[in-house]
């Protein structure tokens, strides 16, 4: 029987390379209602057992997937923990279930598919850590991170589903506290510095996500014109934020959300021969 579960993992891996070649086509959202609907239909299941636990398995991952805890299909809000702790939930029940019935493989299916989703939001939220990262202090949490990805690779070696799910729950803490340290280091810096600067910079925004308001740091090393304007995913221009000539120096601009769902979005700062975009996350 274990070997057959086996060749599972690898027909699954094979069946997600095949059927998303990049890895940007699969979403962690997707996955869980992936999986949320391999189960369904045994939901009304003469076995009562068997129900049971696909029924809890299945309020766990509808819970999961509820509003206030994503941004965007790859992003969680600051609550995000709850999703992890509802998909470990979700895979306990279906454990206990996994062997010896005739719905095995397809558990095992949907299993598979939520430690997936819970891959991508640790590795996505890791990836914007690194991004940012610039202090000691940000790598030493990326460090971590990256330590309980590895773990949780090991444990799916074993088998051991709920562990996986809780090394990948605490590789994306330690990414979100990667860049809250690193924006405080920020902020900070800013704070201290004085005279003219020697370069052109643009800081990521800080709280990231936010709501309802946000503040974008830049430094210009001379007069400049300059143009701060925020766009949605498909490049339309959302609002300016700053549109004028401003002295050399350390700058910022705070705004507050207006009429703007959910989401992510970017923002894009324009100054003589300068120009550079990054992201922004609105949370509900």
């Amino acid at each position: 029987m274990k070997s057959m579960l086996k060749l599972s993992f690898n027909l699954f891996a094979l069946l997600i390379i095949q059927t998303h070649p990049a890895a940007a086509q699969v979403s962690a959202m997707s996955e869980k209602k992936l999986a949320r609907d391999v189960i369904a239909k045994y939901l009304n299941v003469e076995d009562s057992h068997i129900g049971r636990a696909i029924s809890r398995a299945t309020e766990d991952i509808n819970q999961s997937l509820e509003p206030r805890l994503w941004v965007g299909e790859n992003n969680l809000s600051e609550d995000g923990e709850i999703v992890f702790e509802k998909e470990k939930h979700a895979a306990h029940e279906l454990e206990k279930i996994l062997f010896g019935c005739r719905a095995q493989q397809d558990i095992l299916l949907a299993i598979r598919r939520l430690i997936s989703a819970d891959s991508i939001l640790a590795l996505t939220a890791l990836q914007e850590a690194r991004a940012v990262c610039s202090t000691s202090e940000c790598q030493e949490l990326i460090d971590q991170a990256i330590s309980e990805i590895d773990k949780a690779e090991n444990k799916l070696a074993k088998e051991q589903y709920t562990s996986v799910i809780e090394s990948y729950k605490k590789a994306w803490s330690n990414a979100q506290e990667a860049m809250e340290e690193e924006l405080e280091s920020v902020g900070e810096g800013l704070n201290a510095r004085s005279g003219i600067p020697t370069k052109y910079v643009v800081e990521q925004n800080y709280p990231n996500p936010f709501n309802p308001s946000t503040t974008i740091r830049y430094t210009l090393p001379e007069m400049s014109h300059v143009t701060l304007k925020l766009y949605n995913l498909l490049g339309q221009e959302i609002k300016t934020l700053v549109n004028q000539v401003q002295d050399a120096g350390y700058k910022s601009i705070t705004f507050e959300i207006s009429g703007l769902s959910t989401g992510i979005y970017y923002y894009r700062l324009e100054a003589k021969n300068f120009v550079e975009t990054k992201k922004l996350i609105i949370a509900k």
